[in-house]
């Protein structure tokens, strides 16, 4: 059994409409950094999980998008959301154990507890009509140059 926790799918209306602006409003300059997609996306699922039992501990903004860990019971996941380079309707999550002071080298044992994780992201995505076309793919495979069609399901 192996897990697949890179899961690519579309959704080409999840990110919410900016506000609206009404005849006569000045415009706010801008003084930060834009948000990277997948705010939207982000808070749809830690919110979705945690109501399925995960307890949401962090959340933060990445380069490409946001993340947030979640755990169960001791171990942690990191939870990745980003839109697939070069394709604006095609995003990214990936779930993966958090690795903490384990060399990187070594990879976290599959447990049965990562299994109901991935089985859940599987579940939310497939009740949202927003959402279609999901594959997964293992974390070697979605980074390999020549990347297959990827699976229907989290576990191949």
């Amino acid at each position: 059994m192996e897990l697949l926790t890179h899961v690519t799918f579309l959704a080409p209306d999840f990110e919410e409409p900016a506000p609206p602006r009404h005849a006569g409003d000045e415009p706010e300059p801008e003084v930060r950094e834009p948000v990277p997609p997948g705010r939207d996306m982000a808070r749809f699922l830690d919110r979705t999980l945690g109501e399925r039992g995960w307890e949401v501990l962090n959340r933060w903004t990445t380069p490409y998008g946001h993340a947030f860990d979640v755990r169960r019971t001791k171990q942690r996941y990191d939870i990745e959301i980003q839109r697939v380079e070069g394709d604006e309707e095609r995003w990214l999550v990936s779930a993966v154990p958090r690795r903490g002071l384990i060399p990187w080298g070594k990879r976290v044992k599959d447990s049965d507890e990562h299994t109901l994780l991935l089985t859940h992201l599987r579940g939310l995505l497939a009740q949202d009509p927003r959402i279609a076309e999901p594959r997964w793919y293992s974390e070697d495979d979605w980074n390999a140059p020549a990347r297959g069609p990827g699976h229907d399901l989290p576990i191949a």
